[in-house]
């Protein structure tokens, strides 16, 4: 999970400050290297923003504390559970907002895929799909097309397969 959290440096420079967690445990979270950890411990830490990972959601302080009281435990990112259309998926926080950016682009290169066709490989909502069709998505001004597959929120054989098979119905 740690290749997935956004603005690193800021979660390990908080953690470092913050906590008592080993620089291992935050070099391993943040994918960063300890002794940039170190560094942050020591106030080398020059135009970063402290990032607050129980404000993003992305740990709990339970998982701080007992990460606190045990050197070789892990950190383990938060996962949000999302029940999608009878499958339950795990999916990071940070993804669940990509989602909506995966759906814009899909809608941009293949405008006649349907909604059904969306949901089940971006394993999303219906309702999400249809109110950014409409344009009635509350961010939908802010919305920049960006491709599923580089986002890791598909593969790009169930990307290639979907649209295999939906050209082939339109033919």
């Amino acid at each position: 999970m740690a290749n997935g959290i956004l603005m690193q440096k800021g979660t390990a420079l908080w953690l470092a400050k913050r906590t008592n967690l080993s620089n291992k445990q935050i070099a391993d979270f943040c994918n960063l290297h300890e002794i940039e950890v170190n560094a942050f411990r020591m106030g080398l830490d020059q135009n970063i923003i402290e990032t607050n990972p129980v404000d993003m959601m992305l740990l709990s302080e339970e998982m701080i504390k007992k990460c606190e009281n045990d050197a070789n435990a892990k950190l383990e990112a938060n996962t949000l559970d999302m029940k999608v259309v009878g499958v339950r998926k795990s999916r990071s926080y940070m993804k669940r907002h990509e989602i909506v950016n995966a759906i814009f682009w899909l809608m941009t290169k293949q405008p006649d895929l349907p909604n059904e066709a969306i949901v089940k490989l971006l394993k999303c909502t219906k309702t999400l799909v249809q109110s950014i069709r409409d344009k009635s998505y509350k961010d939908y001004e802010n919305l920049t097309p960006r491709h599923p597959v580089v986002l890791e929120l598909c593969t790009q054989e169930d990307l290639d397969k979907l649209l295999v098979k939906y050209e082939q119905k339109r033919s």
